[in-house]
């Protein structure tokens, strides 16, 4: 595997992680469990995604990197809530009201 994209919604060792680890739904990782998954897949390089707003990146990426061993990022805020926008074509070519002719042969 070229990269691995994995959530480090938390830090390890903090109180909210700790309560989340012994919650019935268990659904986030720390930044260590991320690091620590990617290794096991043995993913060349390590994406972080999903942190806390206001969370040290720097930390998360270290302590990811600490038991992945290898590169990784963290993406970037512009991907959190940034809309994206369709522009549409005005010379496109828009569907006409007359029918198709079946005179043509599709190879």
């Amino acid at each position: 595997m070229d990269l691995a994209i994995c959530e480090a919604t938390f830090r390890d060792g903090t109180p909210i992680a700790e309560q989340a680890a012994f919650s019935d739904v268990g659904i986030h990782l720390t930044a260590l469990e991320a690091g620590a998954m990617a290794r096991a897949s043995g993913a060349r390089s390590l994406l972080l995604t999903h942190l806390l707003p206001g969370e040290d990146r720097e930390g998360a990426k270290a302590e990811a990197a600490s038991a992945y061993g290898g590169e990784v990022a963290v993406a970037g805020q512009w991907a959190r809530r940034r809309p994206l926008r369709v522009r549409r074509d005005p010379d496109a070519v828009r569907p006409s009201d007359e029918p198709v002719q079946a005179t043509e042969k599709r190879v």
